[in-house]
């Protein structure tokens, strides 16, 4: 009885709420609407590895106007009592949302349809599908500005499962009549507003094609984390050249691979994942958890959009379309570029003892230095010795165009407060050039790795001030745990013991601290 007194307020309740606006979304007296993106949450009824807590931490948070899920939205049977589990999680905030699906939801013995039954039974949902055109959950939200009138457009799309074409393997695509549905509705849209494009977004699953080619785009500017290659459809129908067509589309927002959550402006549209969502209860995916976070303003073509980790930690923030444009997206004097390396077995055996921010596991770090000429080249303590590196070659330390894999790379910059420091520890850097590489990770011995050095250089410009904070080295894979087989071998070898507890600071740790922000640089200007 008492759950359906409380299942019969959230409907009054929402109802009223949508009555109230009759049913239309609008800009709010600040001229913004915001949309929270969840994306793969892989849900499983009754499996305790699911999560859902980031949904309401989120909302909460963050208190958007629109909720989208873009997909993966269940991972197993019970279908039904899976996808409830999760519409009710949503629901309960009373916010408008939207439901798409991924390739994954109907393998678990529902079907679209009959899932998209159940997402329309409940109060707050938005979610509908057009009728005539491929798929479930083709739909359409205007946004009404001040005046009463459409101030943006939303399109969702279902990005469908997989290929059924002959010699076609992977993914499907976005169909002809989808694509034809939306060009008619986008004219229609230029011609009520006397001919000017409306600012829109695109939401749905599967990545373009684009993705892909943006990503291997040395110019293109890429903002986030790239952990995996973007898996489009084989074949490409289209959807973006019609979107450039049209020129109403300042972004597309998707999700299906769990180990991105970058955003990159290719050919002037903001490509975007969302942040994985879910809980353990699938293959790879980004720790910790998380959503997107995207604010329109009324009256302009422009979008910032974020990653909201859960914790309520933001990071990856970009502007649209500034972001290639101003000094914050681009390397300056005394930034921080952590690095993730490739499999080695001393980068294996650091990332077993580390934890670094963006679900990320950083092995190296080294400081920007702009010479006389404004190249652009990086401190760093690497064996043998403290050197300078070409940017290029600190990228690409195997070569440009070598197969090998390369160190993925992120920006770091020291918070207003401490960017006094920066010019002295450049200079204070600059006098440690040859000096040996401290292979035995210990303080104040005239050597020095990578993220010492960039600690002690700091300390200097600092008036002797800590600005990083040292933490107690650990050689363990957990507090309880034994020191782990290589970091033992690695000590042995040096002839000297595993400095286990003593003061040091490792580059995942730096990333962590509150005393820098990751900086959307594209590295490749």
């Amino acid at each position: 009885m008492r759950t359906l007194f409380i299942c019969a307020a959230l409907i009054a309740g929402c109802l009223q709420s949508l009555r109230s606006q009759q049913q239309e979304l609008k800009f709010n007296a600040d001229g913004k609407f915001k949309i929270v993106q969840f994306t793969d949450l892989h849900y499983i009824y009754g499996d305790a590895r699911s999560d859902l807590e980031q949904i309401g931490e989120v909302i909460d948070a963050e208190k958007p106007d629109l909720i989208i899920v873009t997909g993966d939205v269940i991972y197993g049977k019970p279908a039904e009592e899976s996808m409830r589990a999760v519409v009710e999680q949503i629901a309960a905030k009373k916010t408008p949302f939207v439901i798409l699906f991924g390739n994954h939801d109907d393998e678990n013995g529902l079907s679209r349809a009959e899932l998209f039954d159940i997402v329309k039974s409940y109060p707050c949902n938005l979610t509908t599908s057009a009728e005539g055109i491929s798929g479930f959950g083709n739909g359409i939200l205007p946004l009404k500005g001040a005046n009463g009138r459409n101030a943006a457009v939303l399109y969702c799309l279902d990005s469908h499962a997989y290929s059924t074409i002959k010699n076609v393997e992977g993914y499907d695509y976005i169909k002809f009549d989808q694509i034809q549905w939306y060009r008619e509705n986008s004219a229609a849209f230029t011609k009520q507003n006397n001919g000017a494009p409306l600012p829109s977004l695109a939401f749905f699953h599967i990545p373009l094609p684009e993705y892909a080619q943006a990503a291997s785009d040395e110019k293109a500017v890429l903002i986030g984390t790239r952990k995996e290659k973007s898996c489009p459809p084989q074949l490409n129908s289209g959807l973006f050249a019609a979107m450039k067509e049209m020129g109403d589309i300042m972004g597309t927002f998707v999700g299906h691979d769990h180990d991105n959550d970058y955003a990159v402006l290719y050919k002037d549209i903001l490509l975007a994942y969302g942040r994985y969502t879910g809980g353990n209860t699938v293959y790879n995916n980004l720790k910790p958890n998380g959503a997107r976070v995207i604010e329109l303003t009324e009256g302009e073509r422009s979008i910032k959009t974020w990653i909201h980790l859960k914790g309520n930690q933001i990071i990856h923030t970009v502007n649209y379309p500034a972001l290639s444009d101003t000094a914050e997206y681009t390397l300056q004097p005394g930034d921080l570029i952590f690095q993730e390396a490739c499999s080695g077995q001393t980068e294996e055996a650091i990332k077993g003892v580390t934890e670094s921010i963006g679900g990320y596991n950083f092995t190296h770090v080294g400081m920007v230095y702009k010479d006389e000429r404004d190249s652009i080249q990086v401190i760093e303590a690497i064996p043998p010795r403290v050197k300078l590196t070409p940017l290029t070659d600190y990228l690409y330390p195997s070569g440009r165009e070598a197969e090998a894999c390369h160190p993925k790379s992120v920006v770091a910059r020291l918070k207003p407060a401490y960017r006094h420091c920066i010019p002295q520890a450049v200079k204070e850097a600059l006098l440690l050039l040859g000096q040996k590489y401290d292979y035995g990770y210990t303080l104040n011995n005239d050597k020095y790795y990578c993220s010492e050095l960039i600690y002690d250089v700091l300390l200097k410009a600092n008036g002797g001030t800590a600005v990083f904070p040292l933490n107690r080295m650990t050689f363990k894979a957990d507090e309880a745990g034994e020191v782990l087989p290589e970091w033992t071998d690695y000590f042995r070898r040096l002839g000297i013991p595993v400095p286990e507890g003593e003061e040091g600071i490792n580059p995942g740790a730096m990333s962590r601290s509150e005393v820098i922000e990751v900086v959307p640089v594209n590295l490749y200007r």
